[in-house]
């Protein structure tokens, strides 16, 4: 079974109706508390608001949701290890934030993160393990790192990390069940998360 050109039409649809939250997708993250002084590392809500960042910030969510539907395309084992990969590499980045170390140009940096992840679900069929391990490693080091420059607690990295793996594990059923219908419906996904990291590359360059 094959998706119908009105169902691939929907799909870049939902994908162009996100210019309409360009002016808040345009904030880092947008949807949690950024404090302006340094929190206590054992404040409890600070650990919530962790967790329920990748859930609104639209760069993490749609990353995340790409990443979990990639592991599944590449089977279980590679999968896991995709998985581990972008949690470890996020945390990674976020301890590398605590200490002072930033990347550059991070904004910027977000939104072309998500672009990457839509073109990598876009033709992952053409790229070794390998390579994808290191380019899903890269995103979600850069995702950590700016949660980690910005003072949040310890705590927050933490919920943050187990919100992202309660992502990626939707992004996984996602995949399952789009290759119900057919394996190109993966393919049409990656297309809709990279016009989303289009948008969101000209929302932060605006």
């Amino acid at each position: 079974m094959k998706l119908s050109s009105i169902a691939l039409f929907r799909l870049f649809a939902l994908a162009a109706m996100l210019l309409l939250f360009a002016p808040v997708a345009s904030q880092a993250h947008p949807g949690h508390d950024h404090p302006l002084d340094e929190v206590d590392e054992f404040d409890t809500v600070n650990m919530v608001s962790g967790f329920a960042h990748p859930f609104s910030g639209m760069d993490h969510l749609a990353a995340c949701l790409a990443v979990g539907c990639l592991a599944f395309c590449l089977g279980k084992r590679r999968g896991l290890a995709l998985g581990a990969t972008f949690v470890s590499a996020m945390a990674l980045g976020f301890v590398a934030g605590r200490i002072g170390i930033a990347v550059p140009l991070l904004e910027p940096g977000l939104a072309f993160s998500v672009l990457a992840m839509g073109v990598i679900l876009l033709y992952q069929h053409r790229a070794a393990a390998s390579l994808l391990l290191g380019l899903v490693g890269f995103v979600a080091f850069w995702h950590g790192n700016a949660h980690g420059i910005e003072g949040t607690g310890t705590l927050f990295g933490l919920g943050m990390c187990v919100g992202a793996s309660v992502l990626l594990s939707l992004g996984a059923a996602i995949g399952y069940g789009f290759t119900r219908q057919t394996p190109m419906a993966v393919r049409y996904a990656g297309a809709a998360v990279a016009v989303t990291g289009l948008l969101l590359c000209g929302a932060r360059w605006m």
